[in-house]
């Protein structure tokens, strides 16, 4: 689909309403499981809090949103999607646009409701980095705040590693992942059709199989 057509399309941004509604959701719920408790104190929150309420968020907002963008709202995992293929270009990037001002907004109306120090408290990491892992729950709070340290930290090691596992589960792990498959990807070729015919040369070598199995045996013999 060519870009013009591609913006005129009513799908192309109800995805883009979905990933900035997806987003926000899940970064305002994640920050406000992070708040410290207790009025006037600054307390930092069990770590299963947190953990718990952004896995079942995710879930939540996949039944949700899913099949209108597929609820990625992390920029890492958008990333993946376009380096394997499954997204183009005009998408990826405007769907990392729309998560980071999702993010942005729900770290307002958080920021807003809460003490300055609590707020501030919000974008300091645990013993090592907090486990982030999504680049536009650290850039909301990053944009309130005005607190950018090692911030490039929480955008490179979350999209690496989306990518590498995108990847290594594309070209070696998956059903569909062939040499072929993994050429096409390098040379901008189309995947679709590499997994077509290698699915096509998958039934063709498999039918004597099945056609055997399925041919009756001889009278006197057991089935």
């Amino acid at each position: 689909m060519a870009i013009g057509e591609e913006l005129r399309s009513r799908r192309f941004w109800r995805s883009l309403l979905a990933e900035a509604a997806a987003t926000l959701i899940f970064v305002w719920l994640v920050l406000g499981a992070s708040c410290p408790g207790g009025p006037g104190r600054v307390t930092a929150p069990p770590a299963l809090q947190p953990a718990l309420t952004a896995g079942l968020a995710a879930v939540g907002l996949a039944h949700c949103f899913g099949e209108v963008s597929g609820a990625q709202a992390n920029p890492a995992l958008t990333l993946a999607f376009l380096c394997t293929r499954k997204l183009d270009a005009l998408r990826g990037a405007a769907y990392v646009l729309a998560q980071c001002l999702g993010a942005i907004l729900a770290s307002a109306a958080v920021y807003l409701a809460l003490p300055a120090a609590a707020a501030s408290h919000l974008v300091t990491r645990g013993t090592f980095s907090g486990g982030s892992m999504n680049p536009a729950r650290s850039l909301g709070p990053a944009v309130l705040t005005g607190i950018w340290d090692h911030h490039w930290v929480y955008w490179i090691g979350p999209s690496l590693g989306a990518v590498l596992a995108g990847l290594s589960y594309e070209f070696l792990f998956a059903s569909s992942a062939s040499r072929e498959k993994l050429v096409a990807c390098l040379t901008c070729r189309d995947i679709d059709i590499v997994e077509t015919a290698s699915v096509s040369r998958s039934s063709l070598s498999t039918a004597p199989q099945d056609a055997a199995r399925a041919k009756p045996p001889p009278k006197g013999e057991p089935r």
